[in-house]
Parts: structure tokens; C-alpha cells; sequence
């Protein structure tokens, strides 16, 4: 295994004792070696200590990150719920609305008068067909009263 650098010690490949010289050059390496190490364990206890507080602070904000996902989904249940009551109570309104139109109390007589005219805009027999089935459908009472007024249904015609 090399490292970069030879050792000055000539008994690394043979089984020899080293002299006073090579002795001291050693007792250098190994001093040096050790600030290293002690350097890096420094070095190391310090990248230890800064990575547990940037890990409690990441621990932090995913509990952060969490707890507003949590409220995210908490007020979107509560615009989708008040989406659907809105939605409800504004169907109620036009209900109420279309109930309470000035049409409804509209007299029959008006009624046969306003379909008649309606249908003579027509002009064909089958667009005036059209017009008072389209009468007859919009509510109870003007099906009640298209029925009962024969000038909607004198030009019934049917192709053959």
C-alpha cells in the first residue's frame, strides 16, 4: 500500500534495527502524525456537533412542514364544505326566487294570450307543435293551461 510519500525507515521492508538518525526521523513522523490525527479528531467533533444542529433544525422544520400540510388540508375541507353549502343555499335561492316570479301569478286568460302569441311568431305548423309542447313543459300550471287552450294544438301535423 503506498500513501504518496516513502517511509525514511529502510527496516519497513527489512527486519532491521534503525539507527539514532533514522530513530529521530521517525519520532518526527510519528509527533506529526499525531497532531494530524488529533487535528482531525477536532475537525471531526466539530463536523459532528454542526451536523446534529443542522439535523434538529431539519428535524424541526419537517414537523413544520407537516403541521402546515395538516392545516392545508384542514382549511381545504372547509372551502370545499363551504363550497357545497353555498352551492346548496344558491339552488334554494333560485327555487325560491322562481317561486316567488311574478309569472306564477300571472291569470290564465294572460297565459292563453302570451302562448298564443308565442306561437303564432312560429309561423309553421311544426314550429308552433314545437313551441306548445315547449309550453307545456315548463310548469304544472302552464301545462294545465296549454292543454286547455286549443289554438296551441289546431295544426297538429304529422309527416308520413
Amino acid at each position: 500500500m503506498t500513501h504518496g510519500w516513502s517511509s525514511p525507515d529502510p527496516n519497513a521492508q527489512k527486519n532491521r534495527v534503525p539507527s539514532s538518525t533514522e530513530m529521530a526521523t521517525l519520532k518526527q513522523m510519528a509527533d506529526f502524525n499525531a497532531r494530524v490525527t488529533s487535528m482531525f479528531d477536532q475537525e471531526l467533533e466539530q463536523l459532528r456537533n454542526t451536523y446534529e444542529t443542522v439535523h434538529k433544525r431539519y428535524l424541526k422544520q419537517i414537523l413544520e412542514i407537516e403541521a402546515t400540510q395538516s392545516e392545508l388540508y384542514r382549511i381545504q375541507s372547509l372551502i370545499t364544505a363551504s363550497e357545497a353549502q353555498r352551492a346548496l343555499r344558491q339552488s334554494e335561492q333560485r327555487e325560491l326566487q322562481a317561486l316567488m316570479h311574478p309569472i306564477r301569478r300571472c291569470p290564465e286568460d294572460i297565459l292563453r294570450e302570451i302562448f298564443e302569441w308565442v306561437t303564432c311568431e312560429a309561423g309553421n305548423s311544426r314550429h308552433i307543435l314545437e313551441d306548445s309542447v315547449h309550453l307545456s313543459s315548463v310548469c304544472q300550471k302552464w301545462r294545465e293551461v296549454a292543454i286547455s287552450t286549443p289554438f296551441l294544438w289546431v295544426n297538429v301535423s304529422f309527416d308520413l
